[in-house]
């Protein structure tokens, strides 16, 4: 136990919250088939579509406007502050 804890010799703070992560997302890259690389790159007139609606469109159409006029009287603005940069994620 005092091998693995926070600040111990392992450092799994480290190890796991950096490297881990890291790994894991190494990996499933490389999983990937180059035939699914190439198909998904082909699309992208589609991907351009989805990435400009989810970033663009909904939070300034839908999110700002909602946080802004609709919902201020009800909610505590650090709950407005979250929700309109929740709507800037995917």
């Amino acid at each position: 136990p005092a091998l693995g804890k926070n600040g111990g010799i392992v450092r799994p703070e480290l190890f796991i919250g950096k490297f881990g992560v890291t790994f894991i997302f190494l990996l499933s890259g490389l999983s990937l088939e180059l035939s699914e690389l190439k198909r998904a790159i082909s699309n992208w007139k589609f991907n351009t579509l989805i990435q400009v609606s989810t970033f663009l469109i909904w939070p300034f159409l839908i999110g700002k406007p909602l946080v802004d006029y609709v919902l201020p009287s009800i909610l505590p603005q650090n709950l407005l502050d979250g929700m309109l940069i929740l709507s800037c994620l995917p």
